[in-house]
């Protein structure tokens, strides 16, 4: 397993502080795991090995894509694996903190949008022109939205299909409505104060929630959205106001394709690393 580690995702070349940080992080996903066994749920079991994996995902991007990301930002993704998955399913961190869910969508549209800045750039890789700056902004500000999207699709088509409640509801206290009483006639209705919301079934069982109209998860959606957009639009905004001197660190390094030009490049680099000493 170390030899693994060692030669094929390069982990022996990373800072020891960083090695150990990642063991942490990954050894707080096993005891999340036996946790979830323990509990004999199997979708927290499932989610302690998703987050695992995802402590884990910087080095199979670096090794897949030929891309080189900082400590910094390796040590960021940690974070927001363990904090998306098994803190925030399995010691129910979503139900604990307030707005825990709409912060880590922030986060992660702050902390996607670098991998949609490199996209113009692995495209370009074999190019001798250079990279409009723009062109990347743009790109890691639209990979945010696109990844959001799909992301509340499949929230939308879990909670269809399987019954869940990842769109989680959201209480709201005035409506505005074409059809609130019956068929559209083109006349607005709106209501204001809402203060409960009574449901009917079939075989006659009333639900009654006090508070307000419970939307099922439009608003949720929308929100998760926004503040996702944030996130990129910060990232962004923070590129273009230093070119890059702010987040550059979260930016992977483009590496050669090439096996040769990759050494010529590493042999380079520690070549600059002892003249600095």
């Amino acid at each position: 397993m170390k030899e693994v580690l060692g030669r094929y995702f390069r982990i022996k070349d990373e800072p020891r502080w960083l090695v150990i940080t990642f063991f942490a992080f990954e050894a707080f996903c096993l005891f999340t795991l036996c946790y979830s066994i323990y509990l004999k749920n199997f979708e927290f079991v499932c989610l302690s090995l998703t987050s695992a994996f995802f402590v884990f995902f910087p080095w199979c991007v670096q090794r897949w894509l030929h891309l080189e990301f900082t400590p910094g930002m390796k040590v960021l993704v940690f974070i927001l694996a363990v904090l998306a998955a098994s803190a925030g399913h399995v010691y129910k961190f979503y139900h604990f903190i307030p707005m825990y869910d709409k912060i880590l969508h922030c986060y992660f549209g702050f902390l996607f949008a670098p991998f949609g800045f490199i996209i113009p750039l692995v495209a370009d890789r074999n190019s001798d022109k250079k990279t409009h700056t723009a062109m990347c902004v743009l790109m890691a500000f639209t990979s945010v939205v696109t990844v959001s999207v799909i992301w509340e699709l499949i929230e939308f088509g879990v909670d269809t299909i399987f019954h869940m409640d990842l769109q989680r509801d959201y209480v709201v206290n005035r409506m505005t409505s074409y059809d609130l009483f019956g068929e559209s006639t083109g006349k607005m209705h709106y209501l204001e104060d809402i203060t409960k919301t009574v449901i009917y079934t079939a075989d006659g069982e009333s639900v009654v929630f006090k508070g307000g109209y419970l939307d099922i998860g439009l608003y949720d959606s929308m929100i998760d959205l926004l503040v996702a957009v944030i996130g990129s639009g910060l990232f962004s905004l923070l590129y273009l106001i230093k070119n890059g001197k702010l987040v550059g660190f979260m930016v992977p390094k483009i590496l050669p394709w090439d096996k040769e030009e990759y050494f010529k490049y590493k042999a380079d680099q520690a070549a600059g690393k002892e003249k600095k000493e």
